[in-house]
């Protein structure tokens, strides 16, 4: 946290949105949400017992609620933004890499889900673990991969993270993180 608050005060233009998967430590069994603040923000978290957590950050002035599907898919938060003439859809999601068939279905009928819904602009992000996608060819080693490549084209969704942003000693780079949207020109930061 302390961190994360060093970068937001740092920076000249603070992020209006910020979504941020694995909150929770391993080694710590529950957080609560005011251990999480920071001052200029709404919070909306999940932070759920037997969960790595997720949180959304909106600065104070955009108005925002979180909402609920019906979805059993394991984590994820979903906003609501509003201004005067439009709403924009954020979810984040985080799919643990030991994720069940079951998981996997549930977070591609997530995606069906928040496509349904009428909104100009629509943001998914998040860690999916899906490390072996190969994004140039858009193409999967499993079923479970094939099946959301298809989901994301099915909703005719683009996936912008275009270089790996993780990589740990001698392991190859992955690409992990997500940023997805119904725009094929996105401007964000990623840090």
């Amino acid at each position: 946290m302390t961190e994360l608050k060093l970068l937001i005060n740092s920076m000249k233009n603070k992020p209006e949105i910020i979504a941020i998967t694995e909150v929770k430590p391993k080694n710590i069994e529950s957080l609560i949400e005011s251990e999480l603040y920071i001052s200029g923000y709404n919070i909306f978290c999940d932070l759920g017992k037997n969960k790595c957590g997720i949180i959304i950050y909106t600065i104070k002035d955009i108005k925002a609620k979180q909402i609920s599907f019906t979805s059993v898919a394991n984590e994820y938060v979903y906003v609501e933004l509003h201004n005067k003439n439009d709403k924009i859809l954020i979810a984040c999601i985080y799919r643990s890499p030991s994720s069940s068939y079951d998981n996997n279905d549930n977070i591609n009928k997530l995606i069906d889900d928040i496509m349904s819904i009428k909104a100009r602009f629509k943001l998914i992000v998040g860690d999916f673990k899906f490390a072996d996608i190969n994004w140039n060819k858009w193409e999967g080693h499993t079923p479970a991969r094939n099946k959301f490549l298809h989901k994301i084209q099915g909703n005719f969704l683009s996936q912008h993270v275009t270089s790996p942003a993780r990589a740990r000693g001698a392991n190859e780079p992955s690409l992990l993180d997500l940023v997805i949207s119904n725009e094929d020109f996105l401007t964000i930061l990623i840090i």
